[in-house]
This record gives structure tokens, sequence and C-alpha cells, in this order.
């Protein structure tokens, strides 16, 4: 059984990185930097940093090692799962037939399509965002990556 990695422990493990003479972590890299880097990777935006995949196999290992997995492995595998299950994404879109997405603008570019998943093919999906309050643009929220469903 999964569990969800606590923030804290996250962030520890992340600085315990940081004291380690790991090949592919360059100096002064610091906790904070690599959580949003991992975020950003899972989520398949772009990295100019060719050690991060190094970094997120890394984390990745250790999450697996205790059962754990972060928020983004949540919506990645269950957007794997609903991709992989035609039978269980019916179940779902049956059973969520109209979906509403407030604060839209902060919505990652896997959660979207997690959206376009379950809304499909009826696309009864209505949302509410306003680009002026963004805040997780670090994320890779933006409400100009996206095309209308």
């Amino acid at each position: 059984r999964l569990r969800l990695i606590d923030p804290a422990e996250k962030q520890n493990y992340l600085r315990h990185l940081c004291g380690l003479p790991l090949p592919f972590l360059p100096e002064k890299t610091t906790a904070e930097e690599m959580e949003l880097l991992i975020s950003r990777y899972k989520n398949g935006l772009a990295c100019r940093q060719s050690w991060v995949p190094a970094l997120v196999e890394t984390y990745d290992t250790y999450l697996e090692g205790r059962g754990w997995l972060d928020f983004d492995d949540m919506i990645l595998r269950c957007v794997r799962l609903l991709q992989e299950k035609p039978d269980l994404l019916a179940v779902w879109r049956e059973r969520f037939q109209w979906i509403l997405v407030d604060e839209f603008q902060d919505v990652s570019v896997t959660q979207y399509e997690l959206l376009r998943l379950l809304a499909s093919p009826s696309d009864n999906l209505f949302i509410v965002g306003d680009d002026d309050q963004s805040i997780y643009g670090f994320r890779g929220a933006s409400p100009h990556t996206r095309e209308p469903i």
C-alpha cells in the first residue's frame, strides 16, 4: 500500500542529498531548487539542467524503497492508469458526468491531461480561473499553455 510522502520528510531527504558528494549534483544546489526541478521534470516540463533525470531517479528510488509517492506521482499514476484501462476510465466518466474546476489558472499540464481524460467525450467541463491570480507558475501551471477541450 502506497502512502503520500510528508512534505517535511521530503525536505529532510532533499537536504540530506545536498550534503552528499553526488557526482551529478552541482555544488550549492538547494533542497528547494531540487524540489522544484523534480516536480517540473515529472510534469514533463523543460529542464535545462542535464543532471535532473539522475536526481529524479535517486529521489524515486528513495520513495519506492519506503512505499511512498509524492503529489506529482499521484496525478501521473492516475493519468497512466486511466490511459491504460479504458474500462476504468469509463467508470469514472460515468460517475463524474459534470466537472467544475475552480482556480483553473493553477492547474498543471498533467492535471489538465487528467481533466481532459475524465471530461471526454462529452466535454462537460466548467472552469473558473483568473490568470492575474496564478501562483503555481513555478510548477508549470499556466492558462496560456492549454487549448480548449
